[in-house]
């Protein structure tokens, strides 16, 4: 499957070619699209999209947007870190229902190089009220995204 991005890959923001992500992203796309024994037209309805539009994704015209990306990756079996070029996770997850990592912040007390707990405390907070409700679906999208964003800042070291 797709490789882990490395310091010299082109990222959203980072490059002065947002075309180069594109095209990265389009061929990571196909790749997955092509190792489930998908063709465009299949590809396509299943996830919702004009084929003409898949084929501009794979081509690196067109950025999809977000929900689009979740559900190329679900149709095709892959993840969305690996769509993305992210590395998969290592870390554990909590379970479907079980803590989470805002309520283990919540039992432990503030890290010790965390000098805005409070911030932290209260914007988790408020991340626990935006999910509450919501399906599990949406909540793993949004757990897939955050993982992807915070690897690649790790990598930046921001």
């Amino acid at each position: 499957m797709p490789r882990a991005w490395g310091p010299s890959d082109p990222v959203p923001g980072s490059s002065p070619d947002a075309g180069a992500w594109r095209r990265a992203l389009g061929q990571r796309i196909r790749r997955a699209r092509q190792a489930a024994g998908l063709t465009q037209e299949a590809l396509s309805e299943q996830v919702g999209v004009h084929p003409g539009y898949l084929s501009q994704i794979e081509r690196g015209m067109r950025t999809p947007s977000t929900l689009v990306l979740a559900r190329l990756a679900e149709a095709c079996g892959c993840s969305l870190q690996e769509l993305l070029g992210a590395p998969p996770h290592t870390g554990a997850t909590a379970p479907a229902g079980g803590i989470t990592r805002a309520e283990e912040v919540r039992e432990e007390g503030p890290p010790a190089e965390a000098p805005d707990y409070p911030e932290a405390r209260r914007l988790a907070d408020e991340l626990q009220r935006l999910v509450a409700g919501r399906p599990a679906a949406h909540i793993r999208l949004l757990l897939q995204i955050a993982r992807a964003v915070f690897q690649h800042l790790d990598r930046l070291g921001r």
